[in-house]
Protein backbone atom coordinates (compact mmCIF):
# COMPACT_ATOMS: atom_id res chain seq x y z
CA UNK A 1 0.00 0.00 0.00
CA UNK A 2 1.36 3.77 -0.56
CA UNK A 3 1.81 4.98 2.34
CA UNK A 4 2.27 8.75 1.46
CA UNK A 5 -0.06 11.07 -0.76
CA UNK A 6 1.91 10.40 -4.43
CA UNK A 7 -0.72 8.17 -5.86
CA UNK A 8 1.45 6.46 -8.64
CA UNK A 9 0.33 4.99 -11.84
CA UNK A 10 -0.38 2.02 -13.52
CA UNK A 11 -1.19 0.76 -17.23
CA UNK A 12 -3.12 -2.39 -17.77
CA UNK A 13 -2.53 -3.69 -21.29
CA UNK A 14 -4.96 -6.28 -21.45
CA UNK A 15 -6.98 -4.90 -18.59
CA UNK A 16 -9.80 -7.36 -19.73
CA UNK A 17 -12.97 -6.65 -17.13
CA UNK A 18 -10.64 -5.48 -14.90
CA UNK A 19 -9.49 -7.19 -11.78
CA UNK A 20 -6.08 -6.08 -11.46
CA UNK A 21 -7.20 -2.72 -12.07
CA UNK A 22 -9.34 -2.75 -8.96
CA UNK A 23 -6.75 -4.40 -7.02
CA UNK A 24 -4.08 -1.58 -7.30
CA UNK A 25 -6.77 0.93 -7.24
CA UNK A 26 -7.61 -0.43 -3.76
CA UNK A 27 -3.66 -0.31 -2.98
CA UNK A 28 -3.58 3.43 -3.83
CA UNK A 29 -2.40 3.13 -7.13
CA UNK A 30 -4.26 5.64 -10.24
CA UNK A 31 -5.19 2.94 -13.02
CA UNK A 32 -5.85 2.91 -16.80
CA UNK A 33 -6.41 0.23 -18.78
CA UNK A 34 -6.77 -0.54 -22.51
CA UNK A 35 -8.28 -4.09 -24.01
CA UNK A 36 -9.36 -4.72 -27.51
CA UNK A 37 -12.66 -6.51 -25.85
CA UNK A 38 -15.08 -3.32 -26.18
CA UNK A 39 -17.51 -5.25 -23.54
CA UNK A 40 -15.03 -5.66 -21.01
CA UNK A 41 -13.94 -1.78 -21.65
CA UNK A 42 -17.60 -0.97 -21.50
CA UNK A 43 -17.72 -2.21 -18.28
CA UNK A 44 -14.58 -0.95 -16.78
CA UNK A 45 -15.75 2.57 -17.76
CA UNK A 46 -19.04 2.15 -16.66
CA UNK A 47 -19.33 -0.05 -13.36
CA UNK A 48 -15.88 -0.16 -12.31
CA UNK A 49 -15.50 4.23 -13.46
CA UNK A 50 -11.84 3.60 -13.92
CA UNK A 51 -10.45 5.29 -17.32
CA UNK A 52 -10.09 2.99 -20.06
CA UNK A 53 -9.72 2.45 -24.06
CA UNK A 54 -10.63 0.02 -26.60
CA UNK A 55 -7.63 -0.15 -28.26
CA UNK A 56 -4.46 -2.43 -29.78
CA UNK A 57 -0.92 -2.25 -28.35
CA UNK A 58 1.85 -1.16 -29.13
CA UNK A 59 -0.34 0.83 -31.60
CA UNK A 60 -2.05 2.65 -28.86
CA UNK A 61 -0.78 5.98 -28.14
CA UNK A 62 -1.88 7.00 -23.64
CA UNK A 63 -1.15 10.52 -24.20
CA UNK A 64 -3.92 11.10 -26.85
CA UNK A 65 -5.96 8.65 -25.07
CA UNK A 66 -5.37 9.54 -20.98
CA UNK A 67 -3.60 12.97 -21.00
CA UNK A 68 -0.71 10.93 -20.09
CA UNK A 69 2.77 9.51 -21.11
CA UNK A 70 4.30 7.70 -18.23
CA UNK A 71 3.14 5.45 -15.92
CA UNK A 72 4.90 3.94 -12.95
CA UNK A 73 4.09 0.47 -14.21
CA UNK A 74 2.97 -1.29 -17.28
CA UNK A 75 1.35 -4.69 -16.76
CA UNK A 76 0.38 -7.71 -18.89
CA UNK A 77 -1.53 -10.35 -17.58
CA UNK A 78 -1.89 -13.24 -19.86
CA UNK A 79 -1.85 -11.07 -22.40
CA UNK A 80 1.36 -12.20 -24.49
CA UNK A 81 -0.02 -15.31 -26.20
CA UNK A 82 -2.54 -12.82 -28.06
CA UNK A 83 -0.19 -10.82 -29.75
CA UNK A 84 0.21 -11.41 -33.70
CA UNK A 85 3.33 -8.83 -34.00
CA UNK A 86 5.39 -10.25 -31.31
CA UNK A 87 8.44 -8.41 -32.61
CA UNK A 88 6.94 -5.14 -32.21
CA UNK A 89 5.37 -5.53 -28.34
CA UNK A 90 8.89 -6.62 -27.25
CA UNK A 91 10.33 -3.36 -28.88
CA UNK A 92 7.74 -1.16 -27.77
CA UNK A 93 7.92 -3.02 -23.74
CA UNK A 94 12.13 -2.21 -24.43
CA UNK A 95 11.47 1.24 -25.11
CA UNK A 96 8.88 1.53 -21.31
CA UNK A 97 11.46 0.46 -19.48
CA UNK A 98 14.37 2.59 -21.53
CA UNK A 99 12.26 5.88 -20.96
CA UNK A 100 11.12 4.63 -17.71
CA UNK A 101 14.36 3.14 -16.12
CA UNK A 102 13.48 1.15 -13.75
CA UNK A 103 15.17 -1.22 -11.68
CA UNK A 104 13.30 -4.70 -12.21
CA UNK A 105 13.42 -7.54 -9.18
CA UNK A 106 11.11 -10.15 -10.25
CA UNK A 107 10.30 -11.26 -13.84
CA UNK A 108 7.68 -14.32 -14.39
CA UNK A 109 7.14 -15.83 -17.29
CA UNK A 110 4.24 -17.91 -17.56
CA UNK A 111 2.43 -17.10 -20.74
CA UNK A 112 2.57 -20.26 -22.73
CA UNK A 113 -0.11 -23.15 -24.73
CA UNK A 114 0.64 -26.29 -25.98
CA UNK A 115 -1.23 -28.26 -29.12
CA UNK A 116 -2.48 -32.05 -28.16
CA UNK A 117 -2.59 -33.86 -30.82
CA UNK A 118 -0.44 -35.84 -33.47
CA UNK A 119 2.18 -33.08 -34.76
CA UNK A 120 1.54 -33.57 -38.57
CA UNK A 121 -2.46 -32.83 -38.20
CA UNK A 122 -2.62 -29.40 -36.88
CA UNK A 123 -1.47 -26.33 -38.70
CA UNK A 124 2.50 -25.29 -39.41
CA UNK A 125 0.96 -22.43 -38.19
CA UNK A 126 -0.43 -23.55 -34.74
CA UNK A 127 3.10 -25.48 -34.62
CA UNK A 128 5.12 -21.60 -35.02
CA UNK A 129 3.39 -20.39 -32.89
CA UNK A 130 3.97 -22.73 -29.78
CA UNK A 131 7.73 -21.58 -30.83
CA UNK A 132 6.81 -17.62 -31.34
CA UNK A 133 5.23 -17.48 -27.64
CA UNK A 134 7.02 -20.27 -25.44
CA UNK A 135 10.77 -19.74 -26.76
CA UNK A 136 10.87 -16.13 -28.38
CA UNK A 137 9.14 -14.28 -26.43
CA UNK A 138 10.42 -15.62 -23.05
CA UNK A 139 13.72 -15.37 -24.39
CA UNK A 140 12.67 -11.72 -25.49
CA UNK A 141 11.59 -10.74 -22.29
CA UNK A 142 14.58 -12.23 -20.31
CA UNK A 143 17.09 -10.42 -22.65
CA UNK A 144 14.89 -7.05 -22.60
CA UNK A 145 14.75 -7.23 -18.89
CA UNK A 146 17.60 -8.26 -17.23
CA UNK A 147 19.34 -4.88 -18.15
CA UNK A 148 17.28 -3.42 -15.83
CA UNK A 149 18.03 -5.78 -12.85
CA UNK A 150 20.69 -5.92 -9.86
CA UNK A 151 21.96 -8.31 -7.52
CA UNK A 152 19.12 -9.96 -5.80
CA UNK A 153 16.61 -9.84 -9.00
CA UNK A 154 15.39 -13.33 -10.27
CA UNK A 155 13.70 -14.84 -13.21
CA UNK A 156 11.19 -17.28 -13.06
CA UNK A 157 10.26 -19.39 -16.45
CA UNK A 158 7.49 -21.72 -16.18
CA UNK A 159 8.69 -24.60 -17.80
CA UNK A 160 6.86 -28.63 -17.70
CA UNK A 161 7.36 -32.38 -16.38
CA UNK A 162 6.88 -32.50 -20.08
CA UNK A 163 10.82 -30.61 -20.76
CA UNK A 164 12.43 -33.77 -19.27
CA UNK A 165 11.33 -36.54 -22.32
CA UNK A 166 10.08 -36.81 -25.84
CA UNK A 167 6.07 -37.34 -25.75
CA UNK A 168 4.45 -38.24 -28.93
CA UNK A 169 0.81 -36.12 -29.22
CA UNK A 170 2.13 -32.95 -27.16
CA UNK A 171 5.51 -33.06 -29.26
CA UNK A 172 6.37 -29.48 -30.17
CA UNK A 173 4.96 -28.80 -26.31
CA UNK A 174 7.54 -30.48 -25.11
CA UNK A 175 10.10 -29.46 -26.81
CA UNK A 176 9.37 -25.88 -26.37
CA UNK A 177 9.44 -26.85 -22.08
CA UNK A 178 13.24 -28.66 -23.31
CA UNK A 179 13.96 -24.98 -24.45
CA UNK A 180 12.97 -23.23 -21.59
CA UNK A 181 14.27 -25.61 -19.47
CA UNK A 182 18.50 -25.37 -20.79
CA UNK A 183 17.99 -21.70 -21.81
CA UNK A 184 17.13 -20.60 -18.13
CA UNK A 185 19.81 -23.28 -16.27
CA UNK A 186 22.70 -21.54 -18.97
CA UNK A 187 21.25 -18.65 -18.32
CA UNK A 188 21.25 -18.93 -14.35
CA UNK A 189 24.97 -19.59 -15.24
CA UNK A 190 25.62 -17.19 -17.07
CA UNK A 191 24.43 -14.46 -15.05
CA UNK A 192 25.58 -15.83 -11.47
CA UNK A 193 28.72 -13.27 -11.03
CA UNK A 194 25.96 -10.69 -11.31
CA UNK A 195 23.32 -11.73 -8.56
CA UNK A 196 20.78 -12.38 -10.67
CA UNK A 197 19.18 -15.93 -10.37
CA UNK A 198 17.04 -17.49 -13.01
CA UNK A 199 14.52 -20.43 -12.31
CA UNK A 200 12.87 -22.77 -14.11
Amino acid sequence: RIANDYKPSVLDIGCAYGPFLSAANDMGWQVFGTDIAKDAIEYVQSKLLFPAVCANFPEFNAGTEFGINKFDAVTMWFVIEHFSNLKEVLSSVSNILKEEEPTVTLLINCSGYGKFQKTTEYPLEDNMNMVDLNCKALMGMCLTTIPYMQKGSKIINIASVAAYQPIPYINVYAATKTFVMYFSRGLNSELKSSGIRVMA
